[in-house]
């Protein structure tokens, strides 16, 4: 007579490894909902910049008033907010329903931490996340949020060179400073 170790483990534990399964799997769907929001992101802006360099390509302008633009600095901008909108979605909706999951995961998991090792899969992945860089610990977020800022920032800084080139330098410069300032009050220690 053979016992697997399902039979060994009480009926209140194996409830709990199925739901830690789930959460693990949730935690999976997640992080694919969060890439391929970033796919999609980066193929409406590459359409949205198609259309300005098009745009661009054949001098064509718009009227704000009487104020006369470049068309492609319009699609630039437009393409900012649209960029700003997937961000949105991306940080303050799809990564706060991971990182619940991923909470909820090591709440189990320490829960069972003494009884075997073998579960410590939320816990190993928050522990292995953060990556230092200049002194600076980015955690994943961090992260998120440096991948929509920089391509944001050229995109607003593109917009304003079409429009006034030393305007956008001085927007350059600003933002420089404004990044390092965010890294050292935004940012952990290493």
């Amino acid at each position: 007579m053979t016992t697997s170790n399902e039979n060994i483990v009480p009926e209140i534990e194996r409830d709990d490894l199925e739901i830690w399964k789930k959460v693990v799997d949730v935690q999976m769907h997640f992080n694919d909902l969060e890439l391929r929001l970033r796919n999609y992101a980066i193929i409406a802006l590459g359409a949205i910049l198609t259309v300005a360099g098009y745009s661009l390509n054949e001098n064509r302008v718009a009227y704000i008033g009487s104020i006369e633009l470049p068309a492609a600095s319009i699609f630039l901008f437009a393409s900012i907010v649209l960029w700003g909108c997937f961000w949105y979605m991306d940080r303050h909706w799809y990564h706060r329903l991971l990182t619940g999951s991923v909470v909820h995961g090591i709440k189990i998991e320490d829960k069972y931490q003494s009884v075997t090792e073998a579960i410590c899969l939320s816990r190993s992945i928050k522990e292995a996340s953060p990556h230092s860089f200049a002194g600076l610990k980015f955690r994943s977020k961090h992260r998120l949020d440096a991948f929509y800022l920089v391509i944001g920032t050229m995109l607003f800084i593109l917009a304003w060179l079409l429009i006034n080139p030393w305007l956008a330098v001085l927007w350059l410069i600003a933002v420089i400073i404004l990044v390092g300032v965010v890294c050292f009050v935004y940012m952990e220690r290493a």
